[in-house]
C-alpha cells in the first residue's frame, strides 16, 4: 500500500464532515460533525491544532484527489502528441479530464479554508 492509499484509508474510516472546532471545556476542545457532538480532545487542546484538526478532514480528501489528478495528467502527456489520431483524441480528453478533477479538488481545498 503506498502512501496515497493509506491516506485515503483513514480518510475513509474516519467520521464524513464536515466538522468543526467548538470551544474549550475543562476536560478539552469539543468537536462537532453536522453540528453534533462528536468527540472531545483531552488535556491541553489549543484552538490552533483544534482548527488543524477540524479542516484537515476536509482538507486532506482533496488533497489526495489532487495528487492523484495531477499525477494522471502528468502522465497522460506524452499519449496527446502521440501519431495516432484516435489515440490521441482519447488521451486529450483523459488529459482534460485529469485537469478538471484537479481544479475540483482544489475548489474543495478552498472550501476546507472557510
Amino acid at each position: 500500500m503506498n502512501a496515497l492509499e493509506k491516506l485515503k484509508e483513514i480518510c475513509d474510516k474516519a467520521t464524513p464532515g464536515p466538522w468543526a472546532a467548538d470551544q474549550a471545556t475543562p476536560e478539552g476542545r469539543l468537536f462537532t460533525v453536522n453540528d453534533r457532538l462528536a468527540c472531545s480532545v483531552c488535556g491541553n487542546a489549543y484552538k490552533d491544532d483544534a482548527e488543524f484538526i477540524a479542516t484537515a478532514r476536509q482538507a486532506m480528501p482533496a488533497l489526495i484527489a489532487l495528487v492523484e489528478a495531477y499525477r494522471e495528467h502528468h502522465l497522460l502527456a506524452p499519449d496527446c502528441i502521440c501519431a495516432d489520431e484516435d489515440r490521441r483524441e482519447l488521451a486529450i480528453k483523459a488529459y482534460d479530464d485529469a485537469w478538471e478533477r484537479a481544479e475540483q479538488a482544489c475548489a474543495k481545498i478552498e472550501e476546507s479554508l472557510r
